[in-house]
């Protein structure tokens, strides 16, 4: 038997123990002493209450149940080859992306993180060795708030700067736009609606800031998606996503920040 089961029977014989010695000699006719058992258990009761307590290991706090944290790291050997007449290359980098979300209430969402990478290239967050031993760049590539009007369906709106929240092509989903940009600005989205055979139906709003200027007007992006599903037989179907962007005063000046050359992932890169 384990001595954490066996104290509480030794603790309940020393009691009744005690208690019979402590009790003086009655008379002839007395009727005697007797041992009050329910005081007994009760105190027992109490021993395994703490005990049980002071085992159980320590809950989280209630304030930080709604948080998670996530993250991932990266380090890979890259080579290239005959790029735009340039030499090949070799080289090591390595992308570390730290996150958090904390749910406010059963809707309500606010969520950050933290990514290496230049600052300057929202493209991509590697960053490659070899710059004689220069710390690395670490940036805030997002922080949002996220909230779902859970009682009409999916809907949601959310602020900040934030992943981007169109349906993506689950093979390669960089058609328009490199995964690790998260843009700035609004988004507004209803889903999760049937039309007919298209099931799944959902519609995504965007109006982001690209570059604000001072003597000069801001470019803005509107984008808008429409996407949704078709069973097409028995395991069978498809997903389907129509997407629109329109760019505004692009020119002059600024054409280059949205039409330059890929500096991020893959192409010509000369960093």
């Amino acid at each position: 038997m384990k001595t954490s089961r066996f104290l509480p029977f030794c603790v309940v014989a020393f009691l009744v123990a005690s208690m019979a010695i402590s009790e003086e000699p009655k008379e002839t006719g007395d009727p005697g002493s007797t041992v009050d058992t329910d005081e007994i258990a009760r105190i027992v009761e109490e021993i395994l209450d703490a005990r049980q307590q002071a085992e159980e290991p320590a809950s989280t706090p209630e304030l930080l149940s709604g948080l998670t944290l996530f993250g991932d790291f990266r380090f890979r050997h890259e080579s290239s080859f005959h790029l735009d007449d340039q030499r090949d290359r070799h080289r090591e980098r390595i992308r570390l992306r730290i996150g958090g979300n904390y749910s406010v209430s059963d809707d309500t969402l606010v969520g950050l993180r933290v990514v290496t990478g230049n600052p300057d290239d929202p493209a991509s967050s590697h960053v490659t060795l070899g710059d004689g031993f220069d710390d690395f760049d670490i940036s805030l590539d997002r922080v949002f708030l996220n909230h779902r009007f859970s009682w009409v369906g999916d809907d949601f709106i959310s602020l900040g700067k934030f992943d981007h929240p169109f349906f993506e092509n689950p093979v390669y989903g960089e058609l328009v736009w490199d995964a690790d940009v998260q843009p700035e600005g609004g988004a507004v989205g209803v889903g999760d609606l049937t039309l007919g055979p298209i099931k799944s139906l959902a519609t995504v709003f965007g109006a982001y800031t690209f570059v604000e200027l001072a003597e000069a007007d801001d470019i803005f992006i509107l984008s808008g998606q429409v996407s949704g599903g078709i069973d097409l037989g028995k395991n069978i179907g498809s997903r389907f996503g129509v997407g629109y962007y329109h760019y505004s005063n692009l020119t002059p000046g600024k054409a280059s920040d949205v039409l330059d050359t890929n500096s991020g992932n893959a192409t010509v890169d000369t960093d």
